[in-house]
């Protein structure tokens, strides 16, 4: 049962790693799409 939570709790950091990394790319493409649009404006 230790083994198990421990293996839970392991997964559960990867996730968090995981998550905001992506939302950091999110971030970046949302901020390229945004560069994009203006120069297109302008």
């Amino acid at each position: 049962d230790a083994s198990l939570l421990d293996e839970l709790l392991n997964y559960s950091g990867e996730v968090s790693i995981f998550r905001s990394r992506l939302e950091q790319q999110v971030k970046s493409i949302d901020f390229n799409v945004q560069e994009l649009s203006q120069t297109v404006t302008r």
